[in-house]
């Protein structure tokens, strides 16, 4: 009659382990003598435990993978902040010969290209993977805003030296 009388629990009250211990515990009040008893206790606090541990993986699992999926939502912000940018500032030096020929504004095209691909099929994934080119590209254009806006190319000079002069010939 135990067996049945606890497989018929087991069964039935799988997943309500309070209701499975209190049926238990009735049966055991009035079959004290009935070993088996204790040791489907045991085996229930055993199955709680393993339970709790199970939901308690799963909600970090969880809240894992909110953090995981807030964190690219802000890379995909970053990104779209990073095209616009790039894109604004490539249009500011299309005109200019040097960001042209230096090959900067083609790089900046492809770069716009994959930048917004990535934004329009929101592939959140793939977004952080897709800044540091923007970034880098929109370096090389910040670094030609000089040379474009007619000054002087912004490589670095040692002012130090002296300005060459002309020798002047020995005194005969």
């Amino acid at each position: 009659m135990l067996i049945s009388t606890l497989l018929h629990c087991r069964q039935k009250y799988q997943k309500d382990y309070k209701a499975a211990q209190q049926l238990l515990e009735t049966y055991k009040a009035k079959n004290p003598s009935d070993s088996e008893v204790d040791q489907r206790l045991a085996e229930l606090s055993t199955l709680q435990a393993e339970e709790a541990a199970r939901k308690k993986a799963e909600e970090e699992r969880r809240k894992a993978e909110e953090e995981r999926k807030k964190r690219q939502q802000e890379k995909m912000n970053e990104l779209k902040n990073a095209v616009n940018s790039l894109q604004a500032t490539k249009e500011a030096l299309a005109s200019c010969a040097e960001a042209v020929d230096s090959g900067a504004i083609e790089m900046a095209d492809m770069v716009l290209e994959q930048g917004f691909m990535v934004i329009e099929a929101e592939e959140i994934e793939m977004a952080g993977d897709v800044i540091p080119f923007v970034a880098d590209t929109q370096e090389s254009l910040n670094a030609l805003k000089d040379v474009c806006a007619g000054g002087a190319p912004s490589t670095p000079t040692n002012e130090t030296e002296a300005p060459e002069s002309p020798e002047e010939a020995p005194a005969e």
